[in-house]
Formats: structure tokens, C-alpha cells, sequence
């Protein structure tokens, strides 16, 4: 990205930021955004595709352009790429993914206790029991995790989860198995943690449930050395 089209972007953005913009109100015409930034159309095109790729823009054919939702499901595909980049063992970089995931979501866990209700645990003990099941236990384990976060008033902490999910989707099959006991085991650990409103114990169960995957990952780490 030249240095011209990362001003424009800047001043794009500034545009938005001033004129209090949300998602979905319609931008000036491509014209227009020329004569008022005084740049030229090829370098607008260039800045409005960059913004584009990070869905702070929305081109609608026929209606213009819009402020998008600037949605990190984008994300998800730069961390594939990182995590199975050439040259390194994938387990290196998947224990690296799970490092971020466990920082995001043990801190998550004494936040989330005592705002669960009756209805919410009562679908996380459903899912734990679906774990028994091992015919789609990736699905039923992303929408345990799902059901957790719901109470949480941070839209960007749960599109991030979100992304890092879209990873782990990718690369599942590069991902050491738990065991389907061993599954329901460290799940049904951190319902009961959160039944009892016990945050020192949730917040305990949750590092226990990632520290697991990362001593599987450092077997399959030693053995790829």
C-alpha cells in the first residue's frame, strides 16, 4: 500500500469519525469524496478497496457506497494464515492461537459469573451431554462457548471469538483430539463452576480446559522437532 493511498484512508476515516457516521449511512459519491480530499480517482479507488477488505465500506452496486459494519470476520483468514505459515511446525502456531484464546477467555470467565440464568446453563449442560456424541463435537463445542459470552457487553471481545473460531474451523483437523470423556469431563467443570456463581473456580476451569489442548499441542510439537 503506497503512502498516498494510506493517507487517503486516513482521511476517509476522519471523514466518518466527523460526521458521526454508523453503519449503514451512505457515503459521498466517488466524485464528490475527489473534489473534497483533492485526490485522485484511481488512489480513492485503491483506499476505498483497502477499507472495503476491512468492511469499514460497503459498496452496494447501483447505490453506492456505505459505512460498513467493520466486522473482523476478516480476521479468521489472517490467522489461518499465520497459524499454518511455511517453514514453523503448524502445532507452534496453534499453540500460539490458543495462547490468545486462553488470556481472552479466562479473563472472560470471573465476568461472566452470576449473569448466567437458569435458561443458559441449562443449554450449556445440554451441550456437555451432546459431547458424548462425537459426530459433530466442534460445532456443539463452538456453540457451548457461544452461550457463555452471551451476556457479555463487548461486541468486539465476541467478534473476536468469533474470528478465532472461523480459525479453528479451517484447521480442526490439525488440532489434537480431546477424547470425547475427556471433553464433557472439562466443559461439565466449568458449568458447575458457574452454577455455583464460583468465580476463583471458573476462572480455574477455563485455564484447565485450554492448558489441556496446549499440553497435547506440546506432544505433537516435540514429536514434530
Amino acid at each position: 500500500m503506497s503512502t498516498q493511498t494510506s493517507a487517503v484512508i486516513k482521511q476517509i476515516l476522519d471523514y466518518i469519525r466527523t460526521n458521526q457516521l454508523i453503519p449503514g449511512d451512505p457515503m459521498p459519491s466517488e466524485p464528490a469524496l475527489v473534489e473534497q480530499l483533492g485526490v485522485s480517482r484511481s488512489t480513492l479507488r485503491e483506499a476505498v478497496r483497502e477499507l472495503r477488505t476491512l468492511q469499514i465500506i460497503e459498496v452496494r452496486h447501483g447505490f453506492g457506497s456505505f459505512v460498513g459494519e467493520a466486522s473482523l470476520s476478516f480476521l479468521s483468514e489472517a490467522l489461518v494464515f499465520r497459524t499454518m505459515a511455511p517453514g514453523q511446525p503448524p502445532a507452534k502456531g496453534m499453540l500460539e492461537l490458543i495462547a490468545i484464546r486462553k488470556m481472552l477467555e479466562v479473563s472472560l470467565a470471573e465476568q461472566v459469573t452470576g449473569k448466567l440464568s437458569d435458561d443458559q446453563i441449562e443449554r450449556l449442560y445440554a451441550c456437555c451431554n451432546k459431547m458424548t456424541d462425537d459426530s459433530d463435537n466442534a460445532h456443539v463445542d463452538r456453540l457451548f462457548h457461544s452461550i457463555l459470552y452471551e451476556q457479555v457487553d463487548n461486541e468486539i471481545v465476541k467478534q473476536l471469538i468469533s474470528a478465532f473460531w472461523d480459525a479453528f474451523d479451517q484447521i480442526k483437523t490439525q488440532l489434537p483430539n480431546e477424547g470425547i470423556q475427556a471433553t464433557h469431563r472439562i466443559h461439565k467443570a466449568i458449568v458447575d463452576a458457574y452454577l455455583h456463581d464460583n468465580k476463583e473456580a471458573a476462572r480455574k476451569a477455563m485455564a484447565d480446559h485450554f492448558e489441556f489442548i496446549q499440553q497435547r499441542l506440546h506432544v505433537i510439537l516435540e514429536q514434530e522437532s
